[in-house]
């Protein structure tokens, strides 16, 4: 008896299930899987630190004497330490400058902070008076720089700028730039005993380029001695030995003591400005009274002393600072 007839679909069907089956018995063992790779025996190098973020815009402390002069002296300097690989120099300073004011020499005074394909941040630490006329003004601005090479080596650099303001009206704008605290001096390997003294007590902050007119050996051997005996009384920050002051007395043609090596300005004393501490009986103020003495040439500060034999004086300018210095 014939079998019954098979669905044409069902046909197919089974004719499928059978050619995958036989597909499937006839296809290659696939080969064995490869072990995963072995980790790197080499550290991969490190990726580039990122560049420290900028501080806020430098703002005088309360109390300062030519608050608004110093704010417009400290930004600038933040303005031209803070930038980032490809930075328009030129423009920056062309926006800083007072109008009618050539940016090229601005650059050129700038050239020891201004390093090409680097990345840099500017944190100003302290702006202090260095002169002072009716219309125009000299401000030391002590600047603490992050340089970021472009081989990712980071170094920090503290240097006190010469920086001269002009009035405009009840304004106060930027002239120009007059030094940037000068070059690197390393530090010799002999150095007399009073030297190595100043540079290594921790009671004596010194930004980097003080440190460098001590390592050329500019500086008068009074000083550092007077120096030395300072930090027996009280911790201090210098401003500027040398490096980032004015040649000559603000406004005169008479050269500085600072210029010669023979001058210090002091605007920290036991950790607080001097700005903070001119009433009498404090540490900056005992300081002052006990450096009014014989063989002290000059002697400026908050205070005046009338009766130490030694040319003792204040005014405006050193409201904020106590500056020390020998004649000849």
């Amino acid at each position: 008896m014939p079998s019954p007839a098979v669905p044409r679909r069902r046909m197919l069907a089974v004719l499928a299930v059978s050619a995958a089956a036989l597909a499937g018995a006839c296809r290659p063992e696939p080969p064995p899987a490869r072990p995963a790779a072995a980790p790197p025996t080499t550290t991969p190098p490190p990726s580039r630190p990122p560049a420290p973020e900028p501080p806020a815009a430098y703002q005088p402390a309360r109390g300062e004497v030519l608050a608004e002069a110093k704010r417009v002296a400290g930004r600038a300097v933040q303005r031209l330490a803070t930038y980032q690989p490809g930075t328009a120099h030129r423009s920056v300073a062309a926006r800083l400058l007072a109008p009618g004011r050539d940016p090229a020499a601005l650059l050129e005074a700038a050239a020891p902070m201004l390093v090409p394909d680097a990345a840099s941040v500017g944190e100003v630490v302290y702006a202090q008076l260095g002169g002072l006329t009716p219309s125009a003004a000299a401000v030391m601005v002590i600047v603490r720089q992050a340089l970021r090479q472009p081989g990712g080596e980071t170094t920090v650099t503290a240097r006190t700028l010469d920086v001269r303001l002009r009035r405009a009206g009840r304004r106060w704008v930027l002239d120009e730039l007059v030094s940037a605290g000068g070059q690197p001096v390393a530090r010799p390997a002999e150095l007399p005993a009073v030297a190595r003294a100043v540079l290594d007590d921790p009671r004596i902050q010194l930004p980097d380029s003080a440190r460098w007119d001590i390592h050329r050996g500019a500086v008068d051997p009074r000083l550092l001695q007077a120096m030395r005996a300072m930090a027996d009384r009280h911790p201090y920050a210098v401003s500027v030995l040398i490096s980032g002051h004015p040649r000559n007395v603000f406004g005169t043609n008479r050269r500085s003591n600072h210029n010669a090596g023979r001058a210090v300005d002091v605007y920290a004393v036991a950790r607080r400005l001097v700005v903070h501490q001119r009433r009498r009986g404090s540490a900056a103020y005992r300081l002052a009274r006990w450096l009014d003495r014989d063989g002290i040439s000059e002697l400026g500060s908050p205070w005046a002393f009338g009766d130490g034999g030694v040319r003792s004086f204040t005014n405006t300018v050193h409201a904020d600072h106590i500056h020390l210095g020998f004649d000849r």
